[in-house]
């Protein structure tokens, strides 16, 4: 395990580094977490919070109960959005050259290629352009989980009320995007 102090510090200089680039926040909403899952909602917004883009999305497969307690979207409410297939060349046109704050990239990044894939639409390898807010977040609390061997994970809403930004909406796109670039800000602002 690495001293924590340092990597707090680390964390700190990866969150102004973000800052100092021309990037986005996404985030998105599912029918489900496995591999048949499809996004249900997508919001981009700029570095400066301005929404740059959100929809609900049609998918191919129902929204599980489970999933509609947790975000609050539920079949009747995508029944007439697009689907995937037709915003698709709008997310790529606000993702290409960019850097990408995802709070959870790994899953997000995941859902953004099973979407593409499930459309037969083509999706550029987005990780390398990608920033896992969620590991700089967990990186800058430093504890410790020996169960995984590395900084334990903290939920988005518990991540923001923790910084002082405001969690309202959790669990809807846009409302995730704005949380999360609240984390990112306040982890720059601290003392290194």
């Amino acid at each position: 395990m690495q001293n924590r102090n340092i990597v707090r510090r680390i964390a700190i200089k990866e969150a102004r580094e973000l800052l100092e680039t021309d990037f986005v926040v996404v985030d998105t909403e599912t029918t489900g977490l496995g591999p048949d899952a499809e996004i249900v909602e997508i919001s981009i917004i700029d570095r400066d919070g301005t929404d740059l883009f959100t929809s609900l999305v049609r998918p191919n497969v129902p929204i599980t109960p489970e999933l509609t307690a947790i975000h609050g979207i539920d079949n009747d409410m995508v029944r007439n959005a697009p689907c995937w297939k037709d915003i698709h060349d709008c997310v790529m046109h606000l993702l290409t050259n960019k850097k990408i704050a995802i709070y959870n990239a790994p899953y997000d990044l995941r859902m953004l290629q099973q979407c593409s894939d499930f459309a037969g639409c083509r999706l550029p390898d987005l990780a390398r352009q990608s920033k896992c807010i969620m590991n700089i977040y967990s990186k800058y609390v430093g504890e410790w989980s020996d169960h995984h061997g590395n900084w334990r994970w903290h939920k988005l809403s518990n991540a923001a009320q923790a910084c002082g930004v405001d969690a309202t909406g959790a669990h809807r796109a846009l409302a995730d995007t704005r949380m999360t670039l609240g984390v990112i800000r306040y982890i720059a602002a601290q003392e290194i």
